[in-house]
């Protein structure tokens, strides 16, 4: 059962990973995904969905995390580490099969930038819920 500690973490992991993500895809490399998806415009959705539809998917992310983290200790670094390897690895084998499945699929560079970006942003979300979680269990 999650506590009031726990449930505040996701509160806080999820609204982190959504403030880097919004970060990310619409302010740091907006243009270079713009330019490097363009090829795929005939097959995307034209209406842009409002970015807190995202909420939905980091907190699920959050849920996932903190589910992990209380297999065992919960602490910053402990968190930090499996919001990292957890985020890292799940970014870069949906790269990879992405590669794999689409004809000039930008994997190089954009998805090795994604897998990189995504392993900090894993890492830092990881690490502001441990830190919730430690303070409010403190």
């Amino acid at each position: 059962m999650l506590g009031k500690a726990s449930l505040i973490a996701i509160v806080a992991g999820s609204a982190a990973y959504w403030l880097l993500e919004g970060l990310w895809m619409g302010v740091i490399m907006a243009d270079h995904y713009k330019e490097a998806y363009a090829i795929f415009e005939p097959v995307m959705n034209s209406a842009e969905p409002s970015p807190f539809i995202w909420l939905v998917s980091t907190t699920l992310w959050a849920v996932v995390l903190m589910f992990l983290g209380r297999r065992g200790t919960v602490s910053v670094s402990s968190m930090a580490t499996i919001g990292a390897v957890l985020f890292g690895v799940v970014t870069f084998n949906m790269e990879f099969m992405m590669n794999l499945w689409f004809a000039n699929y930008p994997f190089m560079p954009t998805s090795l930038i994604g897998v990189v970006w995504e392993t900090v942003a894993g890492g830092i979300t990881g690490a502001v819920m441990g830190l919730t979680y430690s303070k409010l269990n403190g």
